[in-house]
């Protein structure tokens, strides 16, 4: 893809700016991101990434567009987003605050850097990283009025397992917070026994757990850890549950005292 870039910044040299021709010879994916009118001209109109992926970025990338869709968040696919540093790999990516006065502005940035470490001297440690900038972090918690955080202790552990599963325990696992169900989870490649490990270490009150089965129905495996009792309940319905539950074991704790 450098390569075609290049090709084609080459045939457009003479109406780069003096920088953008310097960065042609060491950095040319840099000229994608300059702010200068006649160079915007001239990248609006250069090859794109996205249409030289390899199969393994191209399914990377396509999970990663998955998994923001499940969550329902808003995305922008901007093929002339670059990072400043040449250790990042597959996504990077900006974000962006919320609307005030139909302007909007960037709070930071970062992206997938998966052989740095490695590069550093350590292990084989795949990663992601993001910078904010705290001015405008805190221009946007004034803007939404956001409280100020104070770390609770999880009552609901969210356990899952494959592909699947995993897409819709992140729908689940927001859909709880939400509602205000302060939830723990693992959404690494841990097995389900391991995942339970973690749970029953953090003394929730109650697990949750979505396999392949219950992903394809729709339903969520509840575990009162405190009573050892478990059901199976619709999606839909897994919020009023879990509250049930978490509100019966304040009863039965109040009445133990």
């Amino acid at each position: 893809y450098q390569d075609l870039l290049v090709a084609y910044f080459e045939s457009k040299k003479q109406k780069l700016c003096q920088n953008c021709k310097k960065r042609l010879e060491t950095n040319p994916l840099r000229i994608l991101d300059c702010k200068e009118d006649k160079c915007i001209q001239v990248a609006s109109a250069a090859p794109q990434s996205i249409d030289r992926l390899c199969p393994e970025c191209r399914v990377h990338f396509k999970n990663l567009l998955e998994y923001l869709d499940e969550l329902d968040l808003p995305y922008m696919i901007n093929p002339k987003l670059v990072r400043g540093l040449n250790y990042y790999t597959k996504t990077v990516f900006e974000i962006w605050s919320g609307d005030e006065n139909e302007r909007k502005y960037s709070l930071g940035g970062g992206g997938r850097y998966d052989y740095l470490i490695e590069e550093l001297g350590g292990e084989h440690t795949p990663a992601v990283g993001f910078a904010l900038g705290m001015d405008r972090v805190v221009q946007e918690m004034k803007r939404v009025h956001a409280r100020t955080h104070v770390e609770p202790k999880p009552q609901v552990f969210l356990a899952q397992l494959g592909d699947l599963a995993k897409k819709k325990s992140l729908k689940t696992f927001a859909e709880l917070q939400k509602n205000g169900i302060l939830t723990a989870e693992s959404f690494g490649r841990g097995s389900l026994k391991s995942q339970l490990r973690v749970a029953d270490k953090l003394g929730v009150q109650i697990t949750l757990i979505i396999g392949q089965k219950e992903a394809l129905d729709g339903t969520v495996i509840v575990k009162d850890m405190v009573s050892g009792t478990q059901e199976t309940v619709g999606m839909d319905k897994l919020v009023l549950s879990v509250k049930k539950i978490l509100k019966n074991n304040v009863i039965v704790s109040r009445n133990g005292e």
